[in-house]
């Protein structure tokens, strides 16, 4: 609850009891009850609307984390792909080298 709604339901408390320190044995009028009221059910949307705002932003991550989940996926398996090829291009050129050289080809680290 903020400073100011604080503010107006102490304001509203106070004045309903100086009216029955008055003297008077009346109950708060239903227009009393309602502004109290009014203030709580307006932070309590107030509440909601935030949590809904936090609902979606989350969903919204998520949607993008699994996008960037699945082209990930993608990569990889792409890159084991190129890996794949490339290796069996290797090993051919050493045996390719080997036929017609007739010396094992040279190789060194990566």
């Amino acid at each position: 609850m903020t400073y100011s709604n604080k503010i107006r339901v102490l304001s509203v408390v106070c004045a309903l009891f100086l009216l029955s320190a008055c003297g008077t044995a009346k109950e708060a009028s239903f227009g009393e009850k309602l502004q109290y009221q009014g203030v709580e059910m307006r932070d309590i949307g107030q509440q909601w609307s935030k949590g809904e705002k936090q609902a979606n932003e989350g969903y919204q991550l998520i949607e993008s984390g699994e996008k960037q989940i699945t082209k990930g996926e993608t990569m990889v398996s792409k890159g084991k792909a190129l890996v794949k090829s490339g290796e069996r291009l290797k090993t051919q050129a050493e045996i390719d080298y080997k036929a017609q050289t007739g010396v094992a080809m040279p190789v060194s680290g990566m």
